[in-house]
């Protein structure tokens, strides 16, 4: 009679924990759709896109993160100087946070412009892990020409 049980007992075991037939309509095995870019942003209504071309920085207090280009001619760099928070900020010269478009190594300050953060991750010591923010702005006219960034949005998620 034991045996008989220890047989049922492993045939239960056995077929329960069998692989269940997919028909192809599982969600997890769909191919997962395309995420939008680490940043997005029209210059002076020309489109700058990348994904996987940031890095960021945590140096003598000054935290934040540097998108650029495959030739790195052009970059996007974006500085806080205190632990960046959701909210909405107004972008001046040299304020926090601070935008810097920089083209052919020349760095166009914004002057003029917003920076709104939708959501914000840090690790314990301030580094920047996630960051979902929208900007727009207007550079420094202490360069000719300036710039003008618009439709700015940044994806970037290092978890």
């Amino acid at each position: 009679m034991r045996t008989f049980f220890v047989i049922l007992l492993q045939s239960v075991l056995l077929f329960s924990c069998a692989k269940k037939k997919s028909n192809g309509s599982d969600p997890a095995a769909q191919i997962p759709q395309q995420t939008a870019p680490e940043i997005f942003v029209k210059v002076d209504g020309n489109t700058f896109s990348c994904n996987i071309c940031s890095s960021t920085y945590l140096s003598g207090g000054l935290r934040g993160v540097t998108f650029a280009t495959s030739s790195s001619s052009d970059q996007i760099l974006l500085r806080f100087s205190t632990l960046p928070v959701t909210g909405t900020y107004s972008l001046v010269k040299q304020g926090n946070p601070a935008v810097t478009y920089v083209k052919n190594f020349t760095y166009y300050h914004a002057v003029m412009g917003s920076l709104t953060i939708t959501a914000i991750d840090t690790s314990a010591n301030g580094s920047i892990n996630q960051l979902s923010a929208t900007f727009q702005c207007k550079t420094d006219t202490s360069f000719i020409p300036s710039y003008a960034l618009s439709e700015g949005s940044i994806h970037l998620n290092y978890k």
